[in-house]
């Protein structure tokens, strides 16, 4: 084992988010929250985001600018990352994605 990265909270979803081999993202989103963003290579994690309810399902714009949460009351976040602030929201969504392709393409489902 490489790197232990030990969180305040339980991990509730792990998404990869990509990056070059051995110095790849995941994002992961845990039960008090919080989303952080950890580099594989580097012990310390980034927080991207502070929710008031535990993630359920989180992901990143391909330019890494926009977060997209659902949490536990199925509600969706879109965030800036750099501003923090709120972009859009919607209720009763399960599951949510960016589209890899267009950078401003969200698909969310509930």
């Amino acid at each position: 084992m490489e790197k232990e990265w030990v969180f305040e909270s339980n991990i509730k979803c792990i998404k990869v988010i990509g990056g070059p081999e051995k110095k790849e993202n995941i994002l992961i989103g845990l039960a008090n929250g919080n989303v952080l963003k950890v580099f594989i290579n580097n012990s310390f994690p980034v927080v991207l985001a502070q929710h008031s309810i535990s993630i359920v399902v989180c992901d990143l714009s391909i330019d890494k600018k926009k977060l997209a949460i659902v949490d536990l009351n199925n509600n969706l976040t879109v965030i800036d990352v750099v501003s923090k602030e709120v972009l859009f929201t919607e209720m009763n969504v399960t599951s949510c994605a960016w589209n890899l392709d267009f950078n401003d393409l969200l698909a969310y489902s509930g």
